[in-house]
């Protein structure tokens, strides 16, 4: 697909497997992991590292997600960080920082 801005879809950097793999117009991405930021079309300046963290996001701009699932289920939440395993694995809201594992879940995932 061909950008038809040139600030569309620039900047990303993706790493691992499926890594971004649905972005269309997102930019200044970083993905690195297994589906990280995955489901990402059009959300920019986010931050992802570790498998599946970020991986529903698809408008959320200025997130950092760090450790395997973090922000897993943000899709349009801005501002978040998330730094541990399933740290704010189901939350979906703005401008919160979870550190630690499983922090600010809204309920537990087990394994």
């Amino acid at each position: 697909m061909e950008a038809t801005q040139p600030w569309e879809a620039t900047d990303n950097t993706a790493i691992g497997s499926k890594a971004l793999y649905f972005n269309t117009t997102g930019y200044s991405n970083a993905a690195n992991g297994y589906f990280a930021l995955r489901s990402n079309t059009t959300g920019h300046n986010n931050t992802a590292n570790g498998s599946t963290a970020l991986n529903a996001n698809t408008e959320g701009y200025d997130n950092t997600a760090n450790g395997s699932a973090a922000l897993y289920s943000n899709t349009l939440g801005n501002f978040n960080t998330a730094n541990g395993s399933d740290a704010s694995f189901n939350l979906t809201g703005s401008g919160n920082t979870a550190n630690g594992y499983a922090a600010l879940n809204v309920t537990y995932r087990e394994f």
